[in-house]
């Protein structure tokens, strides 16, 4: 609605469906995870750090955020789990963008606290191909896990 207001069973009735999706799915994991084996193979650890990606790039609008993106993305991993410095902590702890490139940038180059360039990075790099062309965020996932798949079954990973 307009004006700031909102409907409130609306909100009521999607958080009830997501809140209902949500742990389904984490049962349906318990459960049966096991069954699929090891889901690198599948391509899904890509999927994750393109969804941020996807989450992320809509905000770089400005100098200021982009600046803010690359700086979050990139102290983690030159940090590699060492504490941040104070002026350090109290940035990052301001800007959401800066926080959701430190996560692309940790689930697509690290393995622990080592930099691993392997099958992620394709597909973060195909994911961040379909998000420059417009692609819908669940393209953008389903693309990223494709490419990380299929690099991994031609055992160039």
């Amino acid at each position: 609605r307009g004006g700031g207001a909102f409907d409130r069973h609306g909100l009521l009735g999607a958080g009830l469906v997501m809140w209902a999706a949500w742990s389904g799915g984490t049962a349906i994991g318990v459960v049966g995870g096991a069954a699929f084996g090891d889901l690198t193979r599948l391509g899904l650890d890509a999927a994750f750090p393109a969804l941020f990606l996807a989450l992320v790039a809509p905000q770089l609008r400005n100098r200021p955020a982009i600046v803010a993106a690359v700086g979050g993305g990139a102290i983690p991993v030159l940090l590699g789990g060492r504490p941040l410095p104070s002026r350090v902590q109290s940035v990052v702890a301001l800007l959401a963008p800066a926080l959701l490139a430190a996560l692309v940038a940790t689930a697509a180059v690290t393995s622990g606290q080592h930099l691993v360039v392997d099958a992620r990075a394709v597909g973060v790099a195909v994911a961040a191909i379909a998000i420059w062309r417009g692609a819908p965020v669940l393209l953008v996932v389903v693309l990223a896990a494709a490419a990380a798949a299929l690099i991994r079954l031609t055992g160039f990973d």
